[in-house]
């Protein structure tokens, strides 16, 4: 019978008709890094850890050539305004956010709820996820380009209350393409 002819609240649920389908997919990605980050540090000690944080670095390197080139494709000016309102994956409500400058040059905000936080908290992997916090942020949006400069002063899974980002333009820094913040 089509989905149509279902009765009311029989429908399948899917990532386009679930409400939640975004928060989800953050939940699954949170225990898929938590287990594999626990078997590599378990089995590997200091080694494992070690692995794990080039793994996270170089995940973060690719998500911020890719969200550049998406923007040069597009025609976008390569800056940190472009960066933050234009990302790579939909946003997850459960965020809770102050933003105290958004702008070509600067992004200085506080991550006050991270729903992936709560979820490494949860599974007891605060530890590992210090690992994936400490190094996919500063390699995807330094990696995007050169001249930005980022400063995670506070991260929660430090046992900070909240993350605090200071993202920075820094027109001392070379840029390879000549692109500039336009």
């Amino acid at each position: 019978m089509p989905e149509t002819d279902l009765p009311e609240g029989d429908m399948p649920q899917n990532e386009s008709t679930e409400a939640g389908g975004t928060e989800k997919m953050g939940d699954l990605f949170c225990l898929l890094y938590y287990h594999m980050a626990d078997e590599v540090v378990s089995r590997w000690g200091e080694e494992g850890r070690e692995a794990v944080a080039r793994a996270i670095r170089r995940f973060g390197e690719a998500r911020g050539k890719k969200m550049r080139q998406r923007h040069l494709d597009q025609g976008l000016p390569i800056n940190i305004k472009t960066l933050f309102t234009n990302k790579d994956r939909p946003g997850d409500s459960r965020f809770s956010r102050e933003l105290d400058r958004l702008d070509e040059e600067a992004r200085i905000s506080r991550t006050l709820r991270c729903p992936f936080f709560e979820r490494w908290r949860e599974l007891g992997g605060v530890d590992l996820a210090r690992i994936y916090c400490e190094e996919v942020h500063e390699a995807m949006w330094e990696t995007y380009d050169p001249r930005i400069v980022v400063e995670q002063p506070k991260i929660k899974t430090r046992g900070d209350d909240y993350c605090s980002f200071r993202v920075l333009w820094d027109e001392t820094a070379a840029d390879d393409d000549g692109g500039g913040c336009t």
